[in-house]
């Protein structure tokens, strides 16, 4: 059985994942710390580490970040904190899976990403270098 504690980080990760997909639906973690900390006035700004870990439900926000959130974001702080799981709302990235916590889900995601881009890498590096042996005169 979750802990409450796991419970609240669930619900947390879950209604920041809805809210996000329907502002910025493509926003990057850096853009979305960048957005958080331009609405930030009383309390220290976060860096994009620590909206990763926000949006993965592997840290909950000081109570002044969540106050920032709920503001910005239109959140129910009554929901995050409530003993009971808040329910997908048919997120497209995400399938339905009920053993599938949102903030493993976010991790599979994140985990893909950076090996899509170190994929990317490794090909624009080989690609280079056939270029370059390609136009070296005989």
């Amino acid at each position: 059985m979750e802990s409450h504690n796991q419970i609240c980080l669930n619900n947390l990760c879950l209604m920041l994942m809805q809210a996000f997909s329907q502002r910025y639906p493509k926003a990057s973690t850096s853009f979305l710390a960048n957005e958080f900390n331009l609405r930030a006035l009383n309390v220290p700004t976060i860096s994009g580490e620590t909206m990763r870990k926000w949006r993965s439900g592997s840290s909950m926000p000081a109570p002044g970040h969540l106050t920032v959130l709920r503001k910005w974001l239109d959140l129910d702080l009554n929901k995050v904190f409530s003993s009971e799981k808040v329910v997908r709302s048919g997120h497209p990235i995400i399938e339905e899976d009920e053993n599938l916590a949102p903030y493993e889900a976010l991790d599979h995601l994140d985990q893909t990403i950076k090996a899509l881009v170190d994929t990317r890498k490794v090909i624009s590096v080989a690609l280079r270098k056939v270029e370059s042996a390609h136009l070296k005169p005989k």
